[in-house]
């Protein structure tokens, strides 16, 4: 019986040995490339390498459990204020923080089925996606160089957040304008606006199902600005180097797509073969549906 009961303890230190000199190789390597004076992005040879371990790790290696494939139907209706909840169960990520540094983040992204990470940019980043379990499609653009940019007349989602109540006192000598930004279209007003759309061309568009190849996206290709979308319940690796800092000019930054023909004209057509693999992109506040709860890392711990 003591036999078995040391064999079963050796087999139980070794499988956790194991999983800890995965994350915590990843975690060194990661320290060694990204550091304070690497100001340009790490070197192809070095990206390749961090690729290489990634590929190696799955979810047991973080912590996660089969439970963590359970799918989550929502929290209810979603809005932080009566009037501007979206009339649905939103379906919450999960965001899973296992290093967060000045020079590089590694983090987990846990998704219910149909969940959405809007289309969001990198700047000057570095970015590495491992797909730990489950299916995502992901949709990836890199802007036009030189930048093709446009002035276009806003489209109703841009002038609907706007009511005006105009409220006279004091016979007419005393007034109060109200302005309420509402989630509603706006009655009696028309209001001419403008809004910039960037050309993008289309670098991903396709479903990712694990046990995948690492998807790597650089400041200037490889898909810097994409959307994921959860097929299946599924969970991301990601190393983000430098992380986001919106003082160092690095902030996150949402964006709407159009097809590439609503707003071309002659002369954007110019170096354009395929419209299908080019869009333009608009710059969007954060989207009200978009709610990440905080999680727990429960894997092997890192030494720092």
């Amino acid at each position: 019986m003591c036999f078995y009961k040391r064999l079963f303890n050796a087999m139980t230190n070794s499988n956790k040995k194991s999983s800890s000199s995965a994350i915590q190789s990843l975690y060194d390597l990661c320290t060694e490339a990204f550091t304070p004076s690497a100001f340009s992005p790490p070197s192809l040879a070095v990206v390749h390498k961090l690729s290489s371990l990634l590929d190696t790790i799955g979810p047991a290696d973080v912590g996660l459990s089969d439970a963590s494939k359970e799918d989550d139907r929502g929290h209810g209706p979603f809005g932080i204020f009566s009037y501007n909840r979206v009339d649905r169960w939103a379906q919450p990520l999960t965001y899973v923080d296992i290093h967060e540094g000045k020079n590089f983040t590694m983090c987990i992204f846990c998704f219910p089925t149909s969940s959405v990470i809007p289309l969001h940019d990198h700047p000057g980043m570095t970015v590495l996606s491992k797909v730990l379990y489950g299916s995502l499609h992901v949709k990836a653009y890199d802007w036009v160089e030189p930048a093709r940019i446009r002035k276009i007349q806003g489209t109703e989602h841009s002038t609907d957040k706007m009511e005006f109540g105009v409220f006279f006192l004091g016979q007419g000598r005393v007034f109060c304008v109200f302005v309420f930004f509402l989630k509603c279209y706006s009655r009696g007003f028309q209001f001419m606006s403008y809004v910039s759309v960037r050309l993008a061309k289309l670098a991903v568009d396709k479903v990712l199902t694990a046990p995948c190849s690492t998807s790597i996206l650089y400041p200037r290709s490889g898909g810097n600005l994409h959307c994921f979308t959860a097929l299946t319940p599924c969970a991301v690796l990601d190393i983000l180097a430098p992380p986001y800092d919106e003082y160092a000019g690095r902030r996150c930054s949402y964006y709407r797509d159009y097809s590439c023909s609503s707003f071309s004209s002659e002369e954007d057509q110019s170096g354009i073969e395929k419209e299908e693999e080019y869009a333009w992109l608009e710059e969007i506040d954060t989207p009200d549906d978009l709610y990440m709860r905080p999680g727990t890392y429960n894997g092997p711990h890192i030494q720092k």
